[in-house]
């Protein structure tokens, strides 16, 4: 089965079978888990942590041979994308968290699991926006921060 991405140079990727835990694997509590964000332009960054790269958008990216862990949780709706146009960045800002809170245990089940399956390696928290001030990346690491007390950083240069 493949299923994980694994770094083959700056930002081009190609899957391979998660690694099988030579132990039984505990799941981890929200706040052990090791989080960043990162555009998909920057993919090759994922290295700088040994991160798995997880889609976190609506649209796959064309730059990786396979498709990538998702989680769904935190990936805005068409609904959500449609009111990005009708709402004031604050009030998009506002009802996006609120749909965080109402997803919370979804999230949570989600990141857990990726972070299982693929032996608690960090989870890169991927999407197209380049500046993380424009995305709703951002916005999750706020949350999850406040949430958890857990910073979630953007890998930048």
């Amino acid at each position: 089965m493949i299923t994980a991405p694994d770094v083959i140079d700056n930002c081009h990727y190609v899957c391979y079978d998660p690694p099988m835990p030579k132990s039984p694997v505990v799941r981890p509590e929200p706040r052990q888990l090791e989080l960043y964000t990162c555009a998909y332009a920057f993919l090759g960054r994922c290295a700088r942590v040994d991160g798995v790269p997880v889609r976190t958008s609506q649209g796959r990216p064309r730059i990786v041979d396979a498709s990538l862990p998702v989680c769904r949780g935190i990936m805005p709706s068409t609904h959500m994308l449609r009111l990005w146009k009708s709402m004031t960045p604050a009030e998009w800002d506002e009802k996006y968290i609120e749909v965080l809170e109402r997803k919370h245990d979804q999230i949570v089940e989600e990141l857990t699991d990726l972070s299982v399956e693929y032996g608690g390696r960090p989870l890169v928290l991927c999407c197209f926006e380049k500046d993380p001030d424009e995305c709703h990346r951002k916005l999750f690491a706020q949350w999850w921060q406040t949430r958890y007390g857990v910073q979630v950083r953007e890998l930048t240069e």
